[in-house]
């Protein structure tokens, strides 16, 4: 649902999209996530639950907080991604096994056999949603184990989409964005900028589904310390807002103008 919200404010500008999935990433943090141990619950009914979160809470979660990043560019929503990502790779990824995730966390003493999804039904199953979610964060911040285990996991079910790829239609998009390679689009500068928000409104207006659309800035504290890349662009010092289209953490020439920007993305 965050996801969706997120999208259709991009789509639309209507705040109250992007009210509504904020809200909804609050209550989650407040009444179904413990911030000390780091771990999600399953339910909330007059308060919440007892059982702990499953993979697909996280990997769903997770795809929420990165849409909503980027459509309010706060980059705690970030942060809170990448301690549930991974808390999910702690809980649930197989180490010994060949990679993918169980349904149910290491935790869970209740369960005799851990299982696998295979299938994209009415809801991608988790796995394939983790392979886009690692994808996407591996080319956020610096840690390769996040593109290691979506190539890992791709692999396991290697056999799986051969045979059958109607099965897991979304495992088969996020093979599609590992194999095109995902373009870093970085804005450098405020949001609250005319000129920041009208770079903004070109590149969403522009489909590229293997984008990340990142705004670098003095006080964003994950980016900046987490990324070489938006490192080494700010610690460029640019004095105007700019645009670097980037891809494998390397980037093009500054672009500091509207039209030369929708250029550069229709050659992208």
């Amino acid at each position: 649902m965050i996801s969706a919200l997120s999208r259709a404010y991009d789509a639309i500008r209507d705040v109250k999209y992007r009210e509504l999935a904020e809200n909804a990433a609050r209550f989650i943090k407040d009444q179904l996530y413990d911030s000390d141990k780091k771990i999600l619950l399953r339910s909330f009914r007059e308060g919440p639950g007892e059982v702990e979160g499953f993979v697909d809470d996280y990997s769903n979660l997770i795809e929420g907080l990165l849409d909503l990043y980027q459509s309010t560019f706060n980059e705690s929503y970030l942060a809170w991604a990448i301690d549930l990502q991974d808390q999910q790779n702690s809980l649930f990824y197989d180490e010994e096994g060949g990679g993918a995730f169980f349904n149910v966390g290491k935790s869970n003493k209740n369960i005799l056999v851990r299982l696998k999804d295979d299938h994209d039904g009415a809801e991608p199953s988790a796995n394939s949603v983790s392979v886009s979610n690692l994808l996407r964060l591996g080319h956020i911040v610096d840690k390769s184990d996040y593109n290691a285990k979506a190539e890992q996991t791709l692999k396991y079910f290697v056999k799986r989409l051969d045979r059958t790829p109607y099965a897991m239609p979304a495992m088969v998009a996020s093979l599609m964005l590992y194999l095109k390679g995902i373009k870093q689009i970085v804005v450098v500068g405020s949001e609250q900028e005319a000129i920041v928000q009208n770079y903004i409104d070109k590149i969403k207006e522009r489909f590229m589904p293997n984008k990340i659309l990142l705004v670098a800035k003095e006080n964003g504290e994950v980016l900046n310390e987490r990324c070489e890349m938006i490192k080494s662009i700010m610690q460029a010092g640019e004095s105007v807002p700019s645009v670097h289209i980037c891809e494998n953490f390397t980037c093009g020439m500054p672009i500091n103008d509207v039209h030369e920007l929708e250029e550069k993305l229709i050659e992208s």
